[in-house]
């Protein structure tokens, strides 16, 4: 979870300063999956 969130983060940042390099999209959208991933668990535990 905490790993998803970081790759998110940096990969927001890295689209703010125009760094736009495929590996760190890659790792943006591997991450907002991870994090989207953790999400759904979490609210399927909630329910």
């Amino acid at each position: 979870m905490t790993l998803a969130v970081l790759m998110v983060q940096g990969g927001v940042q890295d689209l703010i300063s125009g760094n736009k390099s495929p590996a760190n999209l890659v790792l943006t959208i591997t991450g907002g999956g991870l994090l989207a991933g953790c999400v759904a668990i979490i609210m399927n535990r909630i329910k």
